[in-house]
């Protein structure tokens, strides 16, 4: 359902959601310092659109916001990934520093 009115910039398209998606004039000015409307470009619903998931439809467009929220907020985080890292990090760490000793005493005779 589309609704067709007239607003102060002109005519108006709302949408069964209560959308609005206006008109467009793209206007320069002359030498004189008159404007003159170069291009207009008008919304029409010539169809459904196609999202990039392949659905169709205004019912089936993308959510409002990410699913994690824009934040981060409403997905939980594991704690175990986070001490993994920290742990494996600290580990490899331990190695580098006991090859290293290893072998700057080995070459250092």
């Amino acid at each position: 359902m589309v609704l067709m009115t007239s607003g102060m910039s002109g005519k108006v398209a709302l949408n069964s959601v209560g959308d609005r998606t206006p008109n467009y004039e793209l206007t320069g000015t002359l030498d004189n310092g008159s404007a003159v409307v170069i291009a207009r470009v008008e919304y029409q619903f010539i169809g459904d659109p196609i999202w990039p998931s392949g659905k169709v439809g205004l019912d089936n467009a993308p959510g409002d916001r990410p699913v994690c929220g824009f934040s981060n907020e409403l997905c939980k985080r594991d704690a175990w990934n986070i001490t993994w890292v920290i742990l494996v990090a600290v580990f490899s760490a331990g190695v580098a520093i006991a090859v290293s000793a290893a072998l700057g005493t080995l070459f250092y005779r």
